[in-house]
């Protein structure tokens, strides 16, 4: 990868002098002054005709300025204003042609008789213009003498890589920020765009009533000999509409200035988090796995198989043990890390394996003799970091021949083509600060290097890059993880393939939420800088349907690393399922819609320009506990206000009602809905296919509409074996097309290849089944287009069933109109269901509801209704169970979590006595939803027994809803309904338990609605002996 040369800018010929007391240089969006008499800088938006920063200070004020013209290697041709302050400190802001930002970059200049050495550098000061939607001026001039009123800080959020922030409150930012108005989205794009040996800062606060931007350069120790200059990092600063479009930009300025050229991307497993078989796994079990995947998942994108920390020898009291050059001899891979790495290559997948490359343990013995590799303090002692270990010195010979060896081996001589690197912090001999995502100071500077003229982070990036040179190209560099310490970010840039962006996850809620707050705020690095990793999906049968469909979703659509941790050999077919409708990665860029208004974002959209017309993926994601009702323009979208749209919803398996104007959808707590969006035109189009969550955008390669035969004809990729279906919107604003002919290739035909067809409301189903995966292709004719009726036919024949107590009420009807609405009494239940039928699974227990039915034609007129009542079956909690003889009150639980307050013992969550179904009982516990309470099974344990319910503290409220579950170590024993006031509030459990049984855990889950309220009691619960 290049190395940056921006300060290899050549002075060309007609270099001017400044004329007058200002000096000036534009592009086609910016113009830049200096003004000699003040010394300060003002950058103005052509666009806007207003200036996005006044008073701007280069290291300090004052100094005299040329205009010259300037050509780049990478940028071209542009135009400066060259800088030289009294202390001998100069500078330069450039515009160069179809860039969007100013570059600023100065130079510190020794002219002391003696060493200077400099920790931090303020390179950029100044006020920041927020008048962003205000009236913009009629002429630059008017701006120039008017100025601008202060600006709401109250509108202006503050994105960086600490997340979203006010104005008035936000931290600082490594790398780069946004201050953007969140209706509008226009505002300022600035960051650093170089880190050879300094770590960048950028500040957006309130200081004295005024908005100021500050660019912040630490380098832990600059030595500045006498009577030389060091140039420091380049800075970027810009104004956009929509700073989303300036986030990108400057990600792209990054990877064109490094020559950044990021491998293919992977998807794969990662050991770590597997149950079984986590850790590092074994090399029997990664032997099982990786043939599990090369059979079931290859053929969707599955390629890569990463080991991760446990494989290694060494000796260490804290974190891994660091001696990467060896195996564990008595570890679980006895027959050494290559026979793993050679079989897994031999099923044709990629072997990676983790390592932390610039650690190590200086008390190991492998390490005794080898004390000078390691980074000093200024007492002499090595330089030790929380679970980290000690700092390996890049400045050093010995040190980096020793990573250089260990990278040869990993790569060369065992064949690992997939690298998991952690603890890069360590490689810039800094604190361990994790969780680090907002500035913080943490002392850089207090390490003391082998060759003491290198900065902490050239001597990290010089370690990157030793890794890659004696790795080669072919090998892919994950890095991991910033947030240790956010030095290891910016630092990293051009050097890896991808970055884990944000802390360890977790298979429950709040850590499956941290890969999206991550990722959202890093979208722009994502395919550009590198890949972002936001940890592995999980879809286990523990995490709820709806999350698992979330969380893949969201990795997939946003474009970000794909890894699960999921032991794939034992997961069930519907969630292996959800993981091969999630890969490989779409390839395209994603955005989110709402980026300065939630976090993590709520609306993502992908869009492929390679197909007319387009197609649109728009993924709602409800990050929530309760409902969420989203409500988007369609501007906001990238679509026209003035088209009607049609779309599909992928996991519902179903179109939605069309739209015009604004896209409104109603989401379940922790869900998300996938859409396939089409604009209805005067003909057929492709709305939707089954075989990707993006619905198109993976497996077709080609889709064409003659419209002389009125033919629409394309190329899918099939599935061996497995049912593919295109979905085709046979409604047009002409009217309703009928199929006339469905046709396959010879070629298709010939090796057995099948297609069938079923049409219903304008929706085309196409199934066709191959039996080897293959590039299929079809044709469908189509007749004249049919006028369609505008007033839909009335509902038939409407019913109501529920097969058993437990079931949801099941309505079914007769009718031929593309939607219906459905609704129980006043609750509005489906705005538009596509089809005849309908599950109720919220029906209040022992209630008599009356449902109604209406139809809907494709432009939402309404037909006439039909109603029918139905009385929903009341489950019955079986006999009261015997008391327990070692009651759960008298055990010490070996885990115990709940969503809210403190576990009650012998009290409710609230601390009061533990009522349910109106009695009071003296034993029991009290918690909140969503919680887990284990104990340990004792070998005399026979049956578990347990009342269990709502705790009449919330009787009043009529938002608790909840399901309890038993498990013996991993395996359901029972489950309750979901019990609520309107019907069943409580729940007897009479278990036998399984011989054998390690442990038994009680769960209380929020029932899919949230958890507000949800306070549940288990009383006179425990273990019997009989």
């Amino acid at each position: 990868m290049r190395r940056l040369i921006l300060w290899d800018c050549l002075l060309l010929a007609g270099v001017m002098s400044a004329a007058g007391a200002a000096v000036a240089i534009r592009n086609d969006r910016l113009e830049c002054e200096f003004d000699t008499t003040t010394g300060q800088i003002t950058l103005f938006s052509l666009s806007l005709k207003q200036p996005i920063l006044r008073e701007g200070t280069l290291l300090e004020a004052g100094g005299t300025a040329r205009r010259a013209a300037v050509e780049d290697k990478v940028l071209g041709r542009g135009q400066a204003i060259e800088i030289t302050q009294a202390n001998g400190n100069t500078g330069q802001l450039l515009l160069f042609h179809q860039v969007p930002f100013l570059l600023v970059r100065a130079a510190l200049r020794n002219g002391y008789n003696e060493l200077v050495v400099t920790n931090q550098v303020k390179a950029l000061r100044a006020k920041l213009e927020c008048g962003f939607a205000g009236q913009t001026a009629t002429t630059l001039a008017s701006a120039r003498s008017a100025g601008l009123a202060k600006g709401e800080f109250a509108r202006l959020r503050v994105l960086g890589t600490g997340g979203l922030f006010p104005l008035t409150n936000a931290p600082g930012s490594y790398m780069w920020l946004a201050v953007a108005e969140a209706a509008s989205r226009s505002g300022v794009v600035a960051g650093w765009l170089t880190s050879e040996r300094g770590s960048g800062v950028v500040f957006a606060r309130v200081t004295n009533g005024q908005a100021r931007l500050e660019a912040q350069l630490d380098y832990g120790r600059l030595r500045i000999k006498p009577g030389q200059s060091e140039t420091l990092e380049t800075f970027a600063i810009g104004f956009f509409d929509d700073a989303r479009f300036g986030l990108e930009a400057w990600a792209d300025l990054v990877a064109k200035l490094h020559g950044i050229k990021l491998h293919p991307q992977p998807v794969g497993y990662c050991t770590w988090y597997s149950r079984p078989h986590g850790g590092s796994s074994d090399e029997k079990s990664i032997a099982q796995l990786a043939a599990f995947a090369a059979t079931n998942l290859a053929s969707y994108g599955f390629s890569v198989v990463q080991i991760d920390d446990g494989w290694q020898a060494g000796f260490s009291t804290n974190g891994p043990r660091r001696n990467f050059s060896a195996h564990a001899p008595n570890g679980p891979f006895p027959s050494g890390m290559k026979a793993t790495a050679d079989a897994i290559k031999a099923l044709g997948l990629v072997p990676g394996i983790w390592f932390m490359p610039f650690a190590g343990t200086y008390y190991d013995p492998f390490f005794k003799e080898h004390q000078d590799w390691f980074v000093k303090r200024e007492d002499g002692k090595p330089y030790e970091t929380a679970w980290g270990g000690t700092c390996l010195d890049m400045t050093h010979p010995g040190a980096r021949a020793y990573l250089s060896n260990v990278v040869r081996r990993i790569a060369h001589e065992w064949g690992y083509e997939y690298f998991k690197m952690d603890g890069l912090w360590t490689g810039t001999a800094t604190k361990q600060i994790y969780v680090n995502s907002s500035y913080k100071f943490e002392g850089i500077g207090d390490a003391v290097f082998s060759n003491p003229d290198v900065c902490n982070i050239e001597a990290y990036r010089s370690g990157l890059r030793l890794v890659r040179e004696v790795a080669g190209d072919r090998v892919f560099i994950l890095g991991c993880c910033a947030p240790q310490n956010m030095r290891s970010y910016g630092g990293a840039f051009g050097l890896v393939d991808a970055m884990r962006i944000g802390p360890d996850n977790g298979s429950d809620w709040n850590g499956l939420l941290r890969g999206p707050i991550f990722g959202s705020r890093n979208y722009f690095l994502n395919g550009r800088v590198w890949y972002n990793d936001p940890d592995p999906v999980y879809v286990r049968p523990e995490v709820p349907l709806a999350q698992a469909q979330l969380i893949c979703s969201w990795v997939n659509l946003s474009g970000q690393m794909d890894l699960s941790s999921e032991w794939l050999p034992g997961l069930p077919a519907e969630r292996l399922d959800i993981l091969r409708r999630t890969m490989p990665n779409h390839g395209l860029q994603a955005r989110p819609v709402d980026l300065f208004e939630h976090e993590p974002a709520r609306i993502w959209v992908v869009s492929d320009s390679r197909h007319q017309p387009a197609r649109s993926v728009i993924g709602l994601f409800n990050w929530e506990k309760t409902e969420l009702m989203i409500d988007c323009p369609l501007e906001q979208l990238g679509l026209s206000p003035k088209e009607q749209y049609a779309a599909y919803d992928y996991w519902a398996n179903t179109m939605v009602l069309p739209f015009r104007g604004r896209l409104q959808q109603r989401l379940p707590p922790q869900s998300c809905r996938i859409l396939s969006v089409q604009p209805v035109t005067q003909r057929p189009v492709l709305l939707s296919t089954s075989r990707h969550v993006t619905q198109g955008i993976v497996d077709v390669k080609e889709d064409v509409w003659d419209a002389k035969t009125q033919t629409l004809s394309g190329f899918s990729y099939v599935m061996g074996g497995e049912p593919y279906e295109l979905r085709l919107l046979t409604v047009s604003i002409k009217g309703r097309h009928p199929l006339e002919k469905l046709e396959l290739s010879p070629a298709d035909r010939a090796i057995g290849v099948t297609a069938g067809q079923k049409e219903s409301g304008g929706l085309l189903r196409i199934t066709l089944l191959s039996p080897s995966t293959r590039a299929v292709n079809w044709r469908v004719t189509f007749g004249k287009p049919q006028k369609t009726n505008p007033l839909p036919n009335p509902v038939a024949n409407l019913k109501a069933v529920q097969s058993s107590v437990f079931a949801p009420v099941e309505l079914s009807w007769e009718g031929d109109a593309p939607f219906y609405e459905v609704r129980r009494g006043t609750n509005l239940l489906s705005a538009g269901v596509s089809g005849t039928c309908y599950a109720d699974s919220a029906a209040p227990a022992g209630a008599s509801c009356q449902y109604t039915v209406t139809p809907l034609s494709f432009e939402g007129v309404r037909g006439t209704a039909q109603s029918v009542t139905f009385k929903v079956e009341l489950p019955d909690p079986g006999p009261v169970p015997p008391a327990p003889e070692i009651p759960l009150s008298e055990l010490k639980p070996i885990k115990a979590t709940v969503g809210w307050g403190k576990l009650g013992v012998n009290k409710s969550i609230e601390g009061k006595p533990l009522r349910v179904a109106g009695r009071t009982y003296a034993s029991g516990l009290g918690v909140h939803a969503n919680s887990e309470v284990v104990y340990t099974c004792a070998p005399e344990y026979r049956r578990f027994v347990a009342v269990v319910g709502l705790d009449e503290e919330k009787r009043d409220d009529e938002r608790p809803s909840v399901i309890f579950e038993v498990y013996a170590d991993k395996k359901l024993l029972a489950a309750s309904p979901v019990l609520k006031w309107t019907g069943v509030s409580h729940w007897h459990f009479d278990l036998k338990l399984p011989e054998k049984t390690k442990t038994v855990r009680l769960v209380v889950n929020d029932a899919g609605d949230g958890v507000a309220a949800d306070h549940a009691d288990w009383v006179n619960a425990g273990f019997r002996r009989e």
